[in-house]
């Protein structure tokens, strides 16, 4: 079993949110990562979710996914994310 080691980091500015995670994202983990992008969403800026530091994305990360999309809609906010080999490989298998 994996240990749910991750660290979130966020960077407002007057041109964008930048919420930068690092490690792995999981079950023990994706709620917690969620409640915090909610709170940096709210800012009315455009939204730049950085996943390029993650080595392990579980099929439960989508939820995260899921929820940026659908805070950063009811925001009116535009939002991107680059991702890494793990988010890329689950993204790919799960057909999101």
């Amino acid at each position: 079993m994996r240990a749910s080691l991750s660290t979130v980091r966020a960077h407002i500015s007057s041109l964008a949110t930048v919420l930068t995670i690092s490690g792995d994202i999981d079950a023990g983990n994706v709620d917690p990562i969620k409640a915090c992008m909610a709170e940096v969403v709210v800012t009315g800026n455009s939204f730049l979710l950085d996943l390029s530091g993650v080595d392990f994305f579980a099929a439960r990360g989508i939820s995260l996914l899921i929820a940026v999309d659908e805070a950063c809609r009811g925001a009116q906010l535009p939002w991107t994310m680059v991702t890494s080999r793990p988010v890329d490989r689950a993204l790919r298998i799960s057909e999101w």
